[in-house]
Formats: C-alpha cells, sequence, structure tokens
C-alpha cells in the first residue's frame, strides 16, 4: 500500500578574448600656422593601484539533518488535494492521484508541480476463500473462484473508468517490471486465457453452484437450503475508483446470480474487518483495495508468497489460507531463494503464475501509473514506482528550493490506519511515509534502478555457495564464492511458538547455507549520530 537522486552533469564552455589591434595611415603633411614656441609640460607617471587580491571560494560545509525544520503532517481525502494546494493550505500532497483532468489542472497551474510515478500501485479484489461458520460460501469452490475472471472486465476499468491511464493486470507481477517481461510468454498466455468472457464466467459458476446443492429460483438468484446466496462485497469508495470497479464488477455478479451486498467503506472501516476480523464469521466474502510499492521491483519472486500464502501477513485472513502443495512448495521455494540456476527460478516463477492465477484468493484488476501533487518551490527526490510517498527517500531531500529550514506542510489520505507495531505492524502507505521520517535505514533503494544503495552501512561482505546465481553491481559490497558456507550451531533458524523458545541450527540438523551476509556499519556511528531514546 503507498519511496528519490538526480545526477546532472554541467559543461563549462571557456570563451578567450582577443585583442585587436588597428593600424591607421599616415596622413599628408601640411604647413602649421606659426606660433610662439612653448615648452611641453612634464610628463608624471600616473600611480599604479595594487591589485585586489580576490580570497579564495571557501568550500560549503556538508550538511547534516533535515533541509527543513519541521513537517506538519495533515490528513484529508483526494477531491480536497488541489484546492487546498492552490490556497497554499498545504505544500504537498504525498498520494497518488489518478485522475487524468486533475493532472492537466496541476501540469497549467503556475503554482503547481507534481511528481509522476510510471508503475506501482495496482487494484485488487481480495476473495475470501474460508468455510463460514454460519452461513453459505460459495468462493470456498476454486472453480468459482477462477470464474469470476471471466465476469471482470479489466480492459473496460483501464480504459474507461480510468481514462487510458492504466494497464489491466492479471496476476501479481507488475506490468511494466522484469518479473512480467523475464516470463511473458506465460504472461500473455494466461491474459488470453482469462479475459472478458462473461458467458464462461456464468456457465462454470452454474455449474459449481448446482454441485453443491444451490438452485436458481424465478428471479433467476442463487438460493441454497432456502436462503439466497448473498456476495456481501466491501468496495473502497474513496480509492483510485474503486467505486466505479466494484459497481461495475458486483452488476456482473449480479447478471451470473448472486445477490450482492455493496458495502461501501473506507479505508478506516474496511481495514479492521478485512485484515483484523476472523474471515470465517462470514461478514464479508470479496472486498476491493488496492496496494502500493516501496520502490522500484526488481525481485518479485516474493509476490506468490505474499498474496496467496500465510508467508505474507500475520493476520487472520493470510493465515487461514490453506494452499495445496502444488502451489506452496513452488511458492515457498522463491519466498526463501531456494533455487540452483536461473532457468530453475524462472520455471517456479511460471509454475506460481499459473497456478494461483486459477487459485485466484487475490484477483489483481488494473496497474496504475500515478502523480502526487505539490507547490512549486518544493524539491523532493521521489521514486518511480513509487512516487514521494511511499519512498523511503523524501525525509532526507524534502526542502525549499530557496533556503534552508521552514516548515512544509505535508498531506496525506489517512494516518494510523493500523496499529503503528515495530514488528508486523501497519504496512498501509499513508502509516509507512511518516513512519519514514521517524527511522532509518541501512539502505535504499535507487528511485531509477531499485539496486541498493547504502544509506547508514559502510560496506557488506557476501559470501555465496560456488555455482549460486548471484551477481552484484556496486563495489560497497564485496562478492565472495566459496565451496562450503558452515552454519554456527548456535544461530537462531525458527521459532517455537508452542514453547516459546528459538529453534538453534543445531537442534534443526541445519549445518550449511548456500549464502552468508556480513553487514559493516561505521564504527563511530553511535557517537556521530542522534538518536532517539
Amino acid at each position: 500500500m503507498s519511496k528519490r537522486f538526480w545526477f546532472v552533469v554541467f559543461a563549462v564552455l571557456v570563451a578567450a578574448s582577443m585583442v585587436l589591434t588597428a593600424c591607421q595611415p599616415t596622413p599628408a603633411p601640411t604647413q602649421a600656422p606659426q606660433q610662439e614656441e612653448t615648452q611641453a609640460p612634464e610628463v608624471t607617471e600616473a600611480p599604479t593601484e595594487a591589485p585586489t587580491e580576490v580570497p579564495p571560494t571557501p568550500t560549503p560545509e556538508p550538511h547534516f539533518g533535515a533541509w527543513v525544520d519541521e513537517v506538519v503532517v495533515s490528513t484529508f481525502d483526494q477531491e480536497q488535494a488541489i484546492p487546498r494546494l492552490k490556497a497554499g493550505d498545504v505544500d504537498i500532497y504525498a498520494d497518488t492521484l489518478v485522475d487524468p483532468d486533475t493532472f492537466k489542472e496541476v501540469k497549467d497551474n503556475p503554482d503547481l508541480d507534481a511528481a509522476v510515478a510510471v508503475t506501482g500501485k495496482s487494484v485488487d479484489i481480495h476473495v475470501n476463500p474460508t468455510e463460514f461458520q454460519e452461513g453459505f460460501n460459495p468462493f470456498t469452490d476454486q472453480k468459482i473462484r477462477e470464474a469470476l475472471h471471466w465476469l471482470l472486465n479489466r480492459e473496460y476499468a483501464a480504459k474507461e473508468i480510468h481514462g487510458g491511464l492504466a494497464y489491466p493486470k492479471y496476476t501479481a507481477l507488475s506490468v511494466n517490471l522484469p518479473e512480467y517481461v523475464n516470463i511473458v510468454d506465460t504472461m500473455k498466455a494466461l491474459e488470453s486465457k482469462y479475459h472478458y468472457n462473461p458467458e464462461l464466467g456464468k456457465q462454470v459458476i452454474a455449474e459449481r453452484m448446482e454441485a453443491m446443492g444451490a438452485t436458481l429460483n424465478d428471479e433467476g438468484k442463487w438460493v441454497k437450503d432456502g436462503e439466497p446466496v448473498v456476495i456481501h462485497f466491501i468496495i473502497r469508495q474513496e480509492l483510485w475508483k474503486n467505486k466505479e470497479i466494484g459497481d461495475m464488477f458486483s452488476d456482473a455478479l449480479e447478471e451470473a446470480g448472486f445477490t450482492v451486498d455493496r458495502m461501501y467503506k473506507v479505508r478506516d472501516e474496511a481495514s479492521p474487518i478485512v485484515f483484523g476480523s476472523d474471515p470465517t464469521e462470514g461478514v464479508w466474502n470479496l472486498y476491493i483495495g488496492g496496494w502500493g510499492s516501496e520502490g522500484l521491483a526488481r525481485d518479485e519472486s516474493w509476490a506468490w508468497g505474499f498474496f496467496y500464502t500465510n508467508l505474507g501477513l500475520g493476520v487472520p485472513l493470510w493465515q487461514a489460507y490453506d494452499v495445496p502443495e502444488e502451489g506452496y512448495v513452488p511458492a515457498e521455494k522463491l519466498w526463501n531463494g531456494e533455487f540452483d540456476t536461473v532457468e530453475e527460478r524462472t520455471e517456479l516463477m511460471r509454475k506460481a503464475a499459473e497456478f494461483f492465477t486459477a487459485w485466484n484468493t487475490h484477483m489483481f484488476v488494473v496497474e496504475l501509473p500515478g502523480f502526487q501533487p505539490y507547490r512549486k518551490g518544493i524539491s523532493v527526490a521521489y521514486d518511480l514506482a513509487s512516487g514521494v510517498g511511499s519512498s523511503d527517500l523524501w525525509p532526507y531531500t524534502l526542502r525549499w528550493e530557496d533556503k534552508v529550514g521552514g516548515t512544509v506542510k505535508f498531506a496525506s489520505k489517512g494516518l494510523f490506519v493500523d496499529p503503528w507495531n515495530p514488528v508486523d505492524g501497519s504496512n498501509w502507505a499513508y502509516d509507512m511515509a511518516i513512519q519514514a521520517a521517524t527511522n532509518d535505514k541501512g539502505a535504499f533503494l535507487d528511485p531509477y534502478t531499485g539496486l541498493a544503495r547504502p544509506q547508514r552501512i559502510e560496506k557488506a561482505e557476501v559470501i555465496v555457495q560456488n555455482g549460486t546465481p548471484v551477481t552484484k553491481t556496486y563495489d560497497w559490497v564485496d562478492l565472495q564464492f566459496v565451496d562450503k558456507v558452515e552454519v554456527p550451531g548456535d544461530a537462531w533458524v525458527d521459532w517455537d511458538a508452542e514453547n516459546q523458545k528459538w529453534i538453534t541450527a543445531e537442534e534443526a540438523g541445519i549445518t550449511e547455507a548456500k549464502m552468508k551476509s556480513v553487514v559493516y556499519y561505521p564504527a563511530d556511528m553511535f557517537d556521530t549520530i542522534t538518536w532517539q531514546d
């Protein structure tokens, strides 16, 4: 759910001045009138002024700390962003806007500018696959979940609802990043297979609903055990035109025979239900929300484990995911980097893409470029994928162009959506944006390449078993290959929740690993940096 370096090359042109001397022709002599001879005045030499010595340009002192004195944070919905920026109530709105007319309004205004992200935001529909304690949930059936793809008109959502400023998205992989391109043949095959086909979707749903004992009544609605089959659909109405997409998909579900309860909510109302409650209570079946990126993702092999398995989040919904080995094994191997060659990794990515798109507990809809507007005079680094708010760079680069110090009025759509626990706390983009200004990181992602660049880290050693497909780009990393990477017996490798204790490598029978990393921080870090208590 929601973080910027520029390199400028200057060319200096040196011009040499030339002194031109002109010679005039001597005129013919003429007779001067005779006059009394006078003595020429004595010529005296004009005094010369000693040259003024130009003092050397002082070397500027390096700047430490923030460029501004304070950042004042406020929250309000997107509809107020441009009017309040125009009025000077705020200086930057760090939530992503996607409306093309609003973008034109910003570019046409002499007082406003925008950070433009080319990718990084996506809309998806969470499908609750659990068996309810009371009542019937049709989405326990994998074939019905798969059939939802054919009811969803992604092209209409991208071209009409989002005015052509979105891309249809069928899987967890970003359509503009390398992982998608690496298996583009598989991606295109999945897009073709799950392209909008409502008749096929209704056919599959009818077959499976009848197999589970449901019938269509005279009004064309599904009934089971004498009760209508109701789909409780939580629709985030304040986010990225999700209300329009949610209504479109609700119409398609109703045409397929379901009764739809459209539960319009904002983030603070939806989050406790979707992420905090027991999914088996049957409060909801579908939820349309969104995800943001913290930066350009060069590696998305984590996506299958994160979105579709209990590896992803420690919330009740994720922990209720029960994935067959056919899907879980490739997702877990990719999550843990358990592959020996690039080819093996690619094959795991293909298997995971095919399995989880059909498994469909997260149905992606569109991927969004977007923009985050601010007043001219503000300077801030931003990421090509995450923009300003979702990047870790903004607290270090936010400043006024013409001065050091001052106050910046920073606004977003929400704050404290979920608890700010230091372990497994809120991962909402709105919360993480402000958290970025209250903590520090060892490394940042380059806003243009997605490669890690050191922030607090001085250097790192990465020791890898021979044959493991690992390369490096920057010299702050020392990459070494060895025959064997030994694991100390007292190293912690897992947690025993039942007995509330760490499991050591010796207890787990682990003696070797594929990789070892050693990170070095500056020796004077705790002396030269002011840390919070």
